[in-house]
């Protein structure tokens, strides 16, 4: 920083203190003990009669003048004009002291430093953070691979996301967050364009990364642990040392975040998830039978009716055990239904016998076709239930999705032209030999 700026801008803090003043910033509700209560701060402004300060005007024309400044009101737009510089800088250098209002020097140089070398950078890291409804983490934090992280919310961390009541102006529905402290950071580094206003915001290329990376790891949890799980309000930000101006939210989603009970993931959780997540991302980049199954899967996961569920998973099933040289099968559906199952399910860690697993999988290729084609008949679906020693179309969902799991982990990790569904003759093969 050059003497004369620095000392412009000693003079203008000497200066300021008389015409700070507070005004209320806007209220929300924070959660405080496990209650909520009302918030409202006042933060401080600079009155508009110090900009006939000859200090104001002094540090103004300097700053007009920087060399790396001149250009900031080009690439961030109002962010960077002299006028915002000055606000944001006081803004954050004002300290009650003994009833006193003090604006701090060193503080108010530091803001600025901070924001010229801001302007320097050639690439930025742009994030994504979003919180995960319906699940919780035992570890603080759990990083999935160096750019994408789970971390579970302090209670000041959560007060601090609150959205504000002004929302209700704008027709947002008000969410009480703090019940879902876990939040996914996802950060994706961009260089940066020297393109008038496009310096602070992530291209849509970069978002839809950070999208989909979200999406990977709902997948990833879904296939770690049953349960129900969604994605939820999501922001956009430059990851920053600390938040040089006011960042708003280029995106929001909003869910109604009321589950049931919650997915936690322990520490013992963690290589688990770990690997899911690996295979998660392998199986998202390809246009493959299995991505197609994985996809079923997810959206079975968070179906509520149990028959919904079933239908679901046995679609999942289906694109896999009824594919067959990599074609989709015409004839005896039901039957290869069953055989490539029990096949499956023969060499899958933890999994079944082959006479057990073939009784599970006609079982529910029959369930699926009584509740699609015979209108849910609750007596077919009774005696098809006992086959397999289950009470309940719930229970026989639930053992679908849970073999369902342990098979797109499983043949995950195995060549795709080497999977059953994909080499000729994979499934005969099958009948004999581990591929894995």
């Amino acid at each position: 920083m050059s003497n004369d700026l620095n000392t412009a801008l000693e003079d203008f803090c000497n200066s300021i203190s008389d015409f700070i003043e507070f005004y209320s910033n806007e209220p929300k509700f924070i959660r405080r003990n496990g209650r909520l209560e009302f918030l409202d701060i006042s933060l401080p402004y600079m009155k508009k009669e110090a900009k006939e300060l000859d200090t104001y005007k002094r540090l103004y024309a300097i700053l007009s003048e920087d060399s790396i400044l001149k250009n900031a009101e080009r690439k961030i737009g109002a962010w960077g004009s002299p006028e915002t510089i000055i606000e944001e800088m006081i803004k954050r250098s004002v300290r009650v002291l003994e009833n006193r209002v003090k604006v701090k020097p060193n503080m108010a140089r530091s803001y600025l430093e901070k924001f010229k070398k801001l302007l320097l950078l050639k690439e930025m890291n742009y994030t994504i953070f979003r919180r995960i409804i319906g699940l919780e983490i035992i570890p603080p934090r759990i990083e999935l691979d160096k750019e994408t992280v789970l971390v579970q919310l302090s209670e000041k961390e959560l007060n601090e996301r609150m959205p504000c009541l002004s929302m209700l102006e704008i027709g947002m529905p008000y969410l009480d967050l703090t019940q879902h402290p876990v939040e996914l950071r996802c950060v994706v580094t961009q260089p940066v364009k020297d393109v008038d206003l496009e310096f602070l915001y992530p291209s849509d290329e970069t978002k839809s990364k950070l999208l989909e990376r979200c999406e990977i790891v709902l997948t990833t949890l879904l296939l770690t642990k049953t349960g129900m799980l969604e994605l939820g309000p999501y922001s956009f930000k430059l990851l920053l040392e600390e938040d040089l101006f006011e960042q708003f939210t280029m995106n929001k989603q909003f869910v109604l975040p009321v589950y049931p009970s919650k997915i936690i993931i322990d520490k013992e959780d963690v290589e688990l998830l770990k690997s899911s997540y690996i295979a998660a991302t392998k199986i998202c980049q390809e246009a493959s039978v299995i991505h197609y199954a994985l996809k079923r899967f997810i959206l079975g996961s968070k179906r509520v009716n149990p028959e919904d569920k079933l239908i679901d998973y046995v679609i999942a099933w289906e694109s896999l055990l009824l594919t067959v040289d990599g074609k989709q099968v015409k004839g005896e559906l039901s039957y290869r239904f069953g055989l490539n199952g029990s096949s499956l399910l023969h060499w899958i860690p933890d999994g079944l016998s082959r006479e057990d697993a073939f009784i599970l999988m006609r079982a529910a290729y029959e369930c699926r076709s009584i509740i699609v084609h015979r209108g849910g008949n609750q007596k077919e679906l009774k005696k098809t239930l006992s086959k397999v020693q289950v009470a309940t179309v719930e229970e026989l969902s639930d053992l679908l999705g849970k073999y369902l799991r342990k098979t797109i982990l499983w043949m995950a990790n195995i060549e795709e032209n080497k999977r059953p569904y994909k080499e000729r003759g994979g499934w005969e093969k099958l009948l004999w030999s581990n591929p894995a």
